[in-house]
């Protein structure tokens, strides 16, 4: 019984080690990867802000419009 207690809580520590040795490597992305993300964040900021804000703009004009 004591063996297995002693066991288990060996088990314990080394998985608890392992975890905290692992997490602190932290993910990086590649090249491309960071290339692709501000391709999108250049076209989201850029291209869709202004077409929303356009549409956003003609959507109000057309509600006040109809409120008179």
């Amino acid at each position: 019984m004591h063996q297995f207690l002693f066991g288990t809580l060996v088990a314990t520590v080394l998985l608890y080690l392992a975890s905290r040795i692992v997490g602190r490597y932290k993910p990086y992305y590649s090249k491309r990867e960071v290339a692709n993300l501000q391709q999108t964040r250049a076209f989201v900021l850029g291209e869709l802000l202004e077409k929303k804000a356009r549409l956003y703009k003609t959507y109000f004009d057309q509600s006040v419009s109809d409120v008179q």
